[in-house]
């Protein structure tokens, strides 16, 4: 069987596959919004936050937040203080929980301690113990 020759114009230095993929654009990598923190699922992490816009948490997180968004998964398990503007519960909070403007509680998710809320939804299956007062128009709960 005959091998064809590559062609190659005049003056142009000869290429390879390899050296066109090196050179290729790469794909800009998804970027998280910034201030996003994820809590992964299997980490513990204790202490304080801040600057932090979006809080997730899928592992074990001790500390004092005050965030825009604060989410914990169904994985996930939160034991301080939070303060929020919206708050969605599918995991376990334990501590003093303010939600500024939306608290939601889904279906399996638990808070034990103090809650302050807004606006407020429970999920059937969702479960909130202990103090709760609602904030009034003025910001007093």
């Amino acid at each position: 069987m005959a091998m064809i020759p590559e062609r190659q114009h005049k003056g142009a230095p000869a290429r390879s596959l390899a050296s066109d993929a090196a050179s290729a654009p790469k794909e800009p990598k998804a970027q998280q919004p910034p201030g996003h923190l994820v809590i992964g699922e299997g980490l513990e992490i204790s202490g304080e936050i801040s600057r932090c816009s979006t809080l997730k948490v899928a592992g074990s997180l001790r500390a004092s937040v005050q965030v825009e968004e604060l989410v914990v998964d169904p994985s996930g398990s939160f034991e301080g203080e939070a303060t929020a503007r919206k708050v969605r519960i599918a995991g376990r909070f334990d501590g003093k929980l303010t939600a500024e403007a939306e608290l939601v509680v889904v279906a399996g998710g638990c808070i034990d301690g103090e809650v302050a809320y807004r606006g407020l939804q429970v999920e059937p299956g969702g479960i909130i113990r202990g103090k709760m007062d609602a904030i009034d128009e003025a910001g007093d709960a």
